[in-house]
């Protein structure tokens, strides 16, 4: 994933993590993998919020179906 973006990185991990739909939603502790502060990950989970790209329960995240597209997408 050389050359991602932190935001498309994300999305990635959420899919790897198969964060697909609310009952699998992933905790903020398991996104921090990637590397980030959590002042930057708090960041790009609310533009991705913003972006329709994943949705929230709880402080958990997983991918909208807009957000499963775009992760897709990288590996295409």
């Amino acid at each position: 994933m050389r050359g991602l973006n932190n935001k498309f990185k994300l999305l990635s991990l959420l899919l790897t993590l198969n964060a697909t739909n609310i009952d699998k939603a992933v905790e903020v502790d398991k996104l921090l993998n990637l590397g980030l502060a959590l002042s930057e990950l708090e960041s790009l989970t609310k533009e991705l919020l913003k972006d329709n790209l994943i949705l929230s329960k709880d402080g958990a995240y997983y991918l909208s179906p807009s957000g499963l597209l775009a992760a897709l997408s990288i590996f295409s």
